[in-house]
């Protein structure tokens, strides 16, 4: 026994390297070129963690056929375990809330109708009324083929369109439906008149929207401020974020770019703006384009600590392609971070459970701890390596350390309560820390410590719950 123990002792102290893993260190060494954009993050099966994603380049084109090995997904330096990534869009439903304006500005398109000097272009009839000129078409014209131009581009064995059109109130009213000869009726019979009450009519099609299945999107049109509705801005955004729903906006004119800017900003939509109608056509392939090229990806998160909040990075592992905005936050819910915490407690507990040897060792190793902090205090000369902190600790599948080296050949060790090492790794002298995955190991506690040419650091407890 006493072989056995001091054996253990010299072990806590000094081991053999046998093989390396250090942790990924990411750096973005060339001009970002794409842009993100989060839809939802789904926390709610932690561990497991879901996002809906979509990423464009600075042309504003989709990025297509992302495979799992052209994305890596972080957790602080960490990454994580990327168990699916598809393109949801391709297969599964996708329900389209269609906002159209149909105004009285809609009859008019000043950008064809005069140049850029201000010159008008068409001609007055005998009794005052205005005469475009030849190839004029009207805004609500070139809106009705875009729209109808989006419909088609849909697939209709899964997808459904709803459309709302409006002036200085809601009407037009399609529900969600995949007929397009019923919904392209509903468009053609648009006429611009009266007012503007855009924001009413984004919220009847949110509150439509709320109880549909699949991925959900609005698409909101208009050509000028709001002057009808009984809603305000805040009130749709709020009800947009609560429903997860994403609004596309397009500003057409003098439309409040401001204001519909934000709302798409908000919301984890994309915000368009042309001055004449004729782009309308563009602007609509381009958001449908983006519709269909929406992803999930789905990782497991590795820190299991009971913290609220979670930061992470999604990396694009394409050539020439980096992302410009890809830092995110979720926080997770009331009812997680119990269950966490929960966890750590149950878990915590599990180190007075074990034999009076373990404990004895356990309360050796933090004699030794002392020891050495205390030799280093009163030994300026002392440069051995630091153990600063591990997590989470207890530990299941994962286990972050944290260090600060000091010398050359650091070997980083963990040894069973009876004297067995269980795991040594071989680091890299400028790293600072590193993530151990001991799938193997059994429920119990271990002693961390790690060695250089310098010394010997101290001791950390961990625990295998």
């Amino acid at each position: 026994m006493k072989t056995k123990f001091l054996l253990f002792i010299a072990l806590l102290f000094w081991t053999v390297p046998n093989q390396a893993q250090d942790q990924v260190d990411l750096n973005l060494k060339s001009k970002d070129t794409a842009s993100l954009n989060i839809i939802r993050v789904y926390p709610d099966d932690f561990p497991k963690v879901s996002i809906i994603f979509n990423a464009e380049t600075s042309t504003g084109e989709p990025i297509w056929n992302l495979s799992r090995q052209q994305v890596q997904i972080f957790e602080g330096p960490n990454p994580c375990p990327i168990h699916c990534l598809k393109r949801i869009s391709e297969n599964e439903s996708v329900k389209i809330g269609l906002v159209v304006d149909h105004s009285g500005s809609m009859a008019e398109d000043n950008s064809q109708l005069f140049d850029k000097k201000g010159k008008f272009l068409g001609r007055y009839s005998k009794y005052g009324r205005i005469i475009p000129p030849k190839n004029y078409v009207s805004p609500i014209d070139n809106a009705k083929k875009a729209v109808k131009g989006f419909v088609a581009s849909m697939d209709n064995d899964k997808d459904s369109i709803q459309v709302i059109g409006f002036s200085e109130k809601v009407d037009k009213i399609i529900p969600f439906s995949n007929d397009r000869t019923l919904i392209n009726k509903q468009i053609s019979v648009m006429e611009p008149t009266s007012l503007t009450a855009f924001y009413d009519a984004v919220k009847v099609s949110l509150e439509n929207i709320k109880t549909e299945k699949g991925i959900k999107v609005i698409i909101a049109l208009s050509d000028g401020g709001d002057n009808k509705s009984v809603s305000n801005i805040e009130e749709v955004i709020a009800l947009a974020k609560a429903l997860e729903v994403p609004i596309y906006t397009v500003a057409l004119g003098n439309a409040n770019k401001e204001a519909l800017s934000r709302m798409s900003e908000e919301t984890g939509g994309s915000f368009y703006y042309t001055q004449s109608s004729n782009a309308l056509s563009e602007i609509y392939d381009n958001i449908a384009k983006k519709i269909r090229s929406i992803y999930e990806l789905g990782y497991a998160s590795e820190n299991l600590a009971s913290e609220a909040q979670r930061d992470f990075k999604l990396v694009f592992n394409i050539d020439s392609i980096y992302l410009s905005n890809n830092d995110i936050s979720l926080n997770l819910s009331e009812e997680v971070v119990a269950h966490l915490k929960q966890r750590e407690k149950e878990a915590a507990q599990q180190l007075y459970t074990y034999s009076g040897m373990g404990i004895a060792v356990i309360l050796l190793a933090g004699s030794l701890v002392f020891l050495y902090r205390k030799r280093q205090t009163n030994d300026p000369k002392n440069s051995a390596s630091i153990l600063l902190k591990t997590y989470p600790n207890p530990f299941q599948e994962m286990l972050v350390v944290n260090y600060k080296i000091k010398g050359s050949n650091p070997i980083l060790t963990l040894t069973s309560l009876n004297g067995s090492v269980v795991l040594t790794r071989s680091l890299n002298p400028t790293s600072t820390g590193v993530q151990l995955r001991p799938y193997n190991l059994e429920a119990g506690t271990y002693v961390l410590s790690l060695v250089t040419d310098l010394g010997v650091s101290n001791a950390l407890s961990v625990v295998r719950g």
